[in-house]
């Protein structure tokens, strides 16, 4: 089961031109959380690390992959959440939340790029 790929959600922002600022940071907050649920599930499996040499599981989490993924989590998190600060600021220029908007898509977009490539030892 693959349950890892996840459509690239985040691709479907670039169909919403004409909606309004509040509905695509809804879009952006759904696309992120896509991808979120695929990676807490990675984190959710056993780690593959073992006592005593035992073979690993047969589906397991890798702890230096989980490392190097958390940073671009976070920082993915912090666009969607600037991103929806901007687009229900009434006072936000419009080229700042259209900048918003194109900082949230490109960072779901590196996270879902880990999540793709997530491993999947033992199987």
């Amino acid at each position: 089961m693959k349950h890892f790929l996840i459509l690239p959600a985040f691709l479907l922002l670039t169909a919403c031109a004409g909606v309004t600022p509040p509905d695509k940071a809804a879009d952006v907050e759904t696309a992120f959380t896509a991808v979120l649920t695929a990676w807490v599930g990675y984190l959710n499996l056993p780690d593959c690390t073992t006592p005593n040499g035992m073979a690993a599981k047969p589906l397991c989490s890798d702890t230096a992959v989980i490392a190097k993924g958390a940073p671009i989590r976070e920082a993915a998190f912090a666009k969607v959440e600037a991103y929806h600060a901007a687009a229900n600021d009434p006072n936000a220029p419009t080229s700042a939340v259209q900048q918003a908007a194109s900082d949230a898509t490109a960072a779901i977009g590196a996270f879902q790029a880990i999540v793709n490539a997530l491993p999947k030892k033992g199987v």
